[in-house]
């Protein structure tokens, strides 16, 4: 209830009612049907939300490992009266949520409850509610805890390190005919014709599901799956779908509008910036081995038990007994790093050596090049003899976290620091790539069209970090005659004098200067609340580098020093000001020229 986003769904067997009724969405069905339309019907096979509404959840919380969605989630534990599952919400430790009084016993529809502001946990059958909260707490399935303590330990997998998403386990053939009853009532009534797969790269074997769907749904659905493509990285050719949502398309398209002859001015101008000290696939396993080790320290020890115990069960073998002699465990938890820094894709999809298409040949790639240390060569070598074993099954395992990692390094971290240029900083382009030829745009899509020719084209989705106009706009900086990094260096001196304690930084304020041209209103009548907008994202922006400030911890100086250089920016009585709208209505004016392109 109240979701704005509905990727946090509770109930996969019915309509949000805060939405409509089945009834409602038959007559739109039949109106769509009149007007010759398709619905294509979003759905979340990864996660749902962690929440009290959420019954299958609350079951397994009441009854624990006797309950019969015990094993619809991803929770790690073999026994949750031993190791109850976490439930990491509280805004502090337990005993300092005790003390201030913010826990409850309520009753709910003659239930008891826990309750926490707005969150109801339940209490198990038989617990004496007249002991202290601290007391009940300790006799049930799950526990309380601090939401900082899910940074270094986590027993139930997690949307990215989103603590109020539990993962599904999918692949179980119960968990799919439940978790699609509801889709299939609505494919067979003719309600919805088409399905778009949200996170396929979080399920434990996406290609098993996608023909388990397919069998499910018929070959007349049409089928999409929501997936980030690198760049030259193919999706699996035997997948029976229609395609992916278009990020990859978003990509191209932007690549396009990027002049990749101004790459060098741009390299160089960076550079004097004191920001381009190393190549950017550098800085991005650099920003992953950082967010690994500081916010997923649990999901990382959790693969580290897990390969453990496959390389102790697996010592029977002499020749592995005879290879594994001097190492120590810890080096494999390096191997693990490793090997979840260094993946340059989301995931594999095969399960198997050699692996299918031209991911056996990416894999052997990146898979050489983690370490020259003959130590770590040798246990390499275990390593990647064992995680194909059982079916791949631990391989998969592993497949499930480089999304979520490249997810929270890249998008959420590096397309804030790495700031050369901001317009290839989107989802499903590439702050490595800095342009391509139309030879090479032309050559790429005709061999989308011949391999997936129903997938979709967008130029936007729930992901993208900037408007297409914005972008326009920002490529057109590419291909200035005089050069932008010129511009910009002019910009710096006529504002040295607004800045505080040296504050923003270069990279924060080149940021800010390029988020200025993308975003600037040409209309009077919306530039009346842009400043309020501008100064929350840059806010967002600044937390979300996780350089001089984050969300946990955000540096308010630092932060109001930026939001004050920003007002000054924008401040008309400046000699900025005139200099800045000048280039600004130049900018845009061409802008909109590359928007149409783009649409052509």
């Amino acid at each position: 209830p109240g979701s704005m986003h509905g990727y946090d769904a509770v109930n996969p067997d019915k309509i949000n009612p805060e939405l409509g009724t089945l009834e409602q969405l038959r007559k739109i069905a039949a109106q769509l049907k009149e007007w010759g339309m398709s619905w294509i019907q979003d759905i979340v096979p990864n996660h749902m939300g962690f929440h009290h509404h959420n019954a299958w959840l609350m079951d397994v919380q009441k009854i624990g490992d006797n309950s019969a969605y015990r094993n619809y989630f991803d929770i790690l534990p073999d026994n949750l009266t031993e190791e109850p599952l976490m439930a990491p919400f509280l805004g502090d430790d337990l005993e300092a949520i005790i003390s201030a009084n913010e826990l409850e016993i309520v009753m709910v529809n003659e239930e008891n409850f826990i309750k926490y502001h707005d969150s109801l946990w339940p209490i198990k059958e038989g617990t004496d509610v007249t002991l202290s909260i601290a007391e009940i707490l300790d006799q049930q399935f799950y526990r309380l805890c601090n939401y900082k303590e899910s940074h270094k330990r986590m027993n139930y997998r997690r949307f990215f390190t989103v603590n109020n998403l539990i993962c599904l386990n999918i692949q179980d053939p119960t968990v799919f005919e439940d978790y699609h009853k509801f889709t299939k009532l609505l494919l067979d009534e003719g309600i919805i014709q088409g399905l778009r797969i949200d996170h396929v790269d979080g399920l434990f074997d996406p290609t098993a599901y996608v023909f388990q769907l397919r069998e499910l749904c018929g070959d007349k659905t049409y089928i999409i799956v929501e997936k980030i493509l690198e760049p030259a990285e193919l999706l699996p050719s035997n997948w029976p779908i229609q395609g992916t949502t278009g990020y990859d398309f978003l990509g191209l398209v932007n690549q396009l509008f990027t002049n990749e002859k101004a790459e060098k001015k741009f390299n160089k101008f960076y550079k004097d910036l004191g920001r381009f000290n190393s190549p950017v696939a550098n800085q991005i396993r650099s920003k992953k081995r950082e967010f690994l080790t500081t916010y997923m320290q649990g999901e990382l020890d959790n693969l580290f038990q897990g390969f453990l115990k496959l390389w102790k069960e697996s010592l029977d073998s002499s020749d592995l007994v005879q290879q594994s002699k001097g190492l120590q465990p810890e080096i494999f938890k390096e191997i693990i790093i490793a090997f979840l820094v260094h993946c340059p894709v989301y995931r594999f999809y095969s399960a198997k050596l050699p692996l299918a298409g031209n991911e056996q040949e990416v894999f052997e790639a990146f898979f050489d090049s983690m370490s020259e240390a003959p130590q770590f060569r040798d246990a390499q070598k275990i390593f990647k003899h064992l995680i194909f074993q059982n079916e791949g099954a631990f391989f998969l395992r592993l497949m499930q976290f480089t999304g979520p990692l490249m997810a929270k390094g890249v998008e959420d971290t590096l397309m804030y620091t790495f700031n050369r240029f901001i317009g290839n900083n989107e989802v499903g382009d590439s702050p490595e790539v800095f342009g391509i030829t139309a030879e090479d745009f032309h050559q790429r899509i005709l061999d989308r069209y011949q391999s997936w020719p129903m997938a979709m084209n967008a130029s936007a989705t729930h992901d993208t970090k900037r408007g297409e106009d914005a972008r326009a706009r920002l490529n057109v900086l590419t291909d200035l005659k005089d050069g932008w990094p010129k511009e910009a260096a002019y910009w710096k001196e006529l504002n040295e004098d607004l800045k505080r304690n040296s504050q923003p930084d270069n990279n924060d304020e080149y940021f800010i200067y390029q988020t200025l041209l993308a975003t600037y209103p040409e209309q009077e009548s919306e530039q009346e609340d842009y400043l309020d907008r501008l100064l929350a994202y840059v806010e967002k922006a600044l937390r979300e580098s996780k350089a001089r400030s984050n969300w946990e911890e955000p540096d308010q100086q630092y932060e109001a020093n930026c939001k004050t250089f920003l007002i000054g920016l924008l401040d008309k009585k400046r000699p900025f000001w005139k200099v800045f709208i000048s280039f600004h209505q130049k900018i845009a004016a061409f802008g909109k020229i590359n928007s149409l392109s783009a649409l052509i």
